[in-house]
């Protein structure tokens, strides 16, 4: 007769349940940090690999595009060698919408090692994080200005 109040018992069952349910939920909120943290990495990696196409687009005809564009990234947080930081410069772009195409198109490439926090338990230390950016130098051959009033004083005025 006690077996069968024992099978019976209930107590405790809330405990376990709560144990289990708090265990998901901190690991999702563990997975939401890392994520997180990495989309905020991706985005700075963004800003440096904007940085770097323009100034090796704007380098393009003059000087060394390789070493502007790293300038610029690492002005942007991206130094070469630190976190596994490289810059990869490109021209013409060798992906995309624009790969192939001659005529001033400079493609940068930044990727750095970002560090996880909670992916550690699963042995995932830290995770390659890399943007990409296209700049362009050129200007269309049918560029045009329009002045609204031809003939106002000063409209338009070209020096």
């Amino acid at each position: 007769m006690k077996f069968v109040r024992k099978i019976k018992d209930e107590s405790g069952q809330a405990m376990i349940l709560t144990l289990l349910c708090m265990t998901c939920l901190l690991g999702f909120v563990g997975f939401a940090v890392d994520i997180g943290t990495l989309l905020r990495a991706k985005r700075n990696l963004q800003i440096a690999a904007d940085s770097a196409a323009i100034a090796g687009a704007a380098e393009l005809n003059y000087g060394n595009m390789t070493a502007a564009a790293q300038a610029a990234a690492a002005q942007n947080g991206v130094t070469i060698g630190t976190n596994g930081g490289t810059v990869t410069v490109n021209t013409p772009p060798t992906y995309g919408a624009y790969a192939g195409k001659t005529g001033g198109y400079v493609e940068a490439i930044v990727s750095q090692n970002q560090p996880t926090f909670f992916m550690k338990m699963f042995k995932i230390a830290s995770q390659k994080v890399t943007a990409r950016a296209v700049a362009w130098n050129g200007a269309p051959s049918n560029a045009c200005i329009y002045a609204c009033d031809r003939s106002a004083a000063g409209a338009m005025s070209l020096q």
